[in-house]
């Protein structure tokens, strides 16, 4: 690669630990790098820790809420409409954890109007060989467009469902690249046979915390979230102007009592639970799977859904006479939803709440269908040979056997799930190892999860790998 191409920009949203660590290994190879940091917390909290490696320094450090605050200040009319479709506009509000908690559209179209100007008017996405970042807020929507637009590759990357620690890259339609063309073509090798992965993974280390049913893995993330005195001293010092201004959610005085809260919902939910769940399912009925929120897999990936709630009720819509609808929540949702939620989904006719500590497996197997908007269950339902309803954006979508709720809504003469016709398990179960085959061909060795959890992460050995995956990636696209 020429010298001029060897330059990065990577986007920092949280903890730049892990995002060092990987442009430690990029330096390693001649790479210069810019980043942007979505608050002034960020930035303060890389500026510490880049006295601590030996690492070169940016060419450029863009901090958002500073360029938000200099252009609501330069007097530049910004209340127009964004320049961007209605589709756009919904994705990125819904996307953002900031904007969502605006009540005031002028506001919303403001903060728009600021990132946009920033991404076209004054970053320069040419000049880098690539872009390192996710697509979680409506910052990096915006960016991650533009640099679609510009044919810059943009990097955006999520744990394989498949193998632990690898990862394959994805994009704003929660889609994989080459992934459909690998799929015909295992099609040919797997022929008629039915089988199953030979192998029992071992469950990565970021995984292993996320059943907050137990009361030791409730300890031990809120215990990590905590973190150095640093990073409270830095949130502290940048707290205002980050409230005002970044590109992301800051956690304010209503976030802490919604902890407080968390704790009371817990105990609450050990002790009435036998009462709220049931472990039992009925075989040949209808499972629904919540899915954890907010994230960008139910806000940007579930559209036109806005919300779970209203997922559940056009399900429920379609539920014949007759039948029940179990709803499992997920495991890491545990005592963080409202008791209203759960009240409401009581009062629904046919619906039966499952205990989330029921193992997903044991519903699948009996269940007639499986509901959701994009979850991995999708894929553990084909395993199952049970059917799958996917509502939402999902990378498995295009796997035949797979029933599309945008291509059922369209279809005449059907009003309830027991009109539709459903796909066999042998098909589905062959359809299963199809997919598993071309995922393994798309997959990367390396993880680059919650580095908190899983110490793999910040090893040398797995930065080495993310790298060349990245690279790899890059020179594919």
């Amino acid at each position: 690669m020429p010298e001029k191409q060897k330059h990065i920009l990577v986007l920092i949203k949280f903890h730049p630990e892990r995002e060092l660590r990987l442009i430690q290994e990029y330096c390693k190879d001649g790479y210069s790098y810019e980043i942007i940091a979505q608050s002034y917390r960020v930035a303060a909290d890389w500026s510490a820790q880049l006295k601590d490696n030996s690492i070169p320094p940016a060419k450029k450090v863009w901090i958002v809420p500073e360029l938000v605050k200099r252009r609501m200040a330069s007097g530049t009319s910004l209340d127009e409409q964004p320049a961007l479709s209605k589709e756009v506009f919904e994705k990125a509000v819904l996307v953002d954890k900031k904007l969502k908690r605006f009540h005031d559209p002028g506001k919303i179209k403001r903060f728009l109007n600021c990132y946009l100007h920033f991404i076209h008017e004054v970053l320069d996405v040419h000049c880098y060989s690539q872009i390192i970042g996710e697509i979680s807020s409506a910052f990096e929507l915006l960016l991650y467009r533009k640099a679609q637009e510009a044919r810059v590759p943009y990097a955006y990357f999520i744990a394989s469902p498949i193998t632990p620690n690898t990862l394959f890259f994805i994009d704003d339609h929660y889609s994989i690249r080459r992934l459909p063309e690998f799929y015909e073509e295992e099609k040919v090798w797997v022929g008629s046979s039915v089988g199953y992965t030979a192998d029992n993974p071992k469950i990565p280390g970021y995984m292993q915390f996320t059943n907050q049913t137990k009361l030791g893995n409730l300890l031990k993330v809120n215990k990590l979230k905590q973190n150095r005195r640093s990073r409270l001293a830095n949130l502290l010092k940048t707290y205002r102007a980050d409230a005002m201004y970044s590109a992301d959610f800051v956690p304010g005085f209503n976030f802490y009592v919604g902890r407080m809260m968390r704790w009371y919902r817990f105990f609450i939910l050990k002790m009435i639970g036998r009462y709220l769940w049931q472990k039992k399912v009925e075989k040949g009925q209808y499972v629904l799977f919540l899915q954890f929120e907010p994230e960008i897999t139910t806000s940007l990936y579930a559209y036109p859904f806005k919300s779970q709630r209203q997922w559940i009720e056009t399900v429920l819509e379609h539920l014949e006479e007759g039948r029940k609808l179990y709803v499992k929540e997920h495991p890491a949702m545990f005592s963080q939803r409202n008791f209203s939620f759960y009240l409401f989904l009581r009062r629904q006719k046919g619906v039966q709440l499952v205990d989330p500590t029921v193992p997903s497996k044991e519903i699948i197997r009996d269940a007639r269908a499986v509901m959701t908007l994009n979850s991995t269950v999708g894929i553990e339902s084909l395993k199952a040979g049970t059917p799958v309803i996917s509502f939402g954006r999902a990378y498995f979508n295009f796997v035949p056997e797979v029933l599309k709720w945008a291509e059922v809504s369209a279809g005449k003469g059907w009003k309830t799930w027991g009109q539709l016709a459903l796909p066999q398990a042998e098909a589905l179960k062959k359809s299963y190892t199809i997919l598993e085959r071309a995922i393994k061909r798309i997959e990367y060795p390396g993880c680059l999860n919650d580095h908190r959890l899983d110490s793999y992460v910040m090893s040398a050995e797995n930065m080495a790998s993310v790298k060349k995956a990245i690279e790899q990636y890059v020179e594919q696209d």
